[in-house]
């Protein structure tokens, strides 16, 4: 992972802004900064992970993790970005939760690149 600035908000007040090394693990990234955001979403408050730096910082790479197939991607558990690890867990939340509730789970991904949005 290179050095990576990464900002999560949550509606609730809470936010989190860090520097992560080039040695800080998708995993500990995850935790420190994107568990809590999922923790609010299961409450129902609203929250944005928003990472920036320069091209070939490891932004993409951060959220989404190595490109290739899906089969690839899920023998490299270690290797999983901050989205996918968010989406596991709110699912993996809600799938074990004893309410007797509906949930609705919305997602938006906005990538600026060169200052136009893709």
């Amino acid at each position: 992972l290179s050095p990576l600035c990464a900002l999560a908000v949550s509606t609730s007040g809470q936010y989190q802004r860090r520097v992560h090394g080039e040695n800080t693990t998708q995993s500990t990234c995850f935790e420190l900064v994107v568990l809590p955001i999922v923790k609010d979403n299961i409450q129902g408050i609203n929250g944005t992970v928003f990472a920036y730096g320069q091209t070939g910082s490891g932004k993409t790479w951060s959220m989404f993790g190595p490109e290739g197939s899906v089969e690839a991607l899920l023998k490299s558990v270690e290797h999983l970005g901050l989205i996918p690890r968010a989406a596991t867990t709110m699912f993996d939340i809600l799938e074990k939760s004893d309410r007797f509730a509906k949930y609705e789970v919305q997602l938006s991904v906005l990538e600026i690149y060169v200052r136009r949005s893709r």
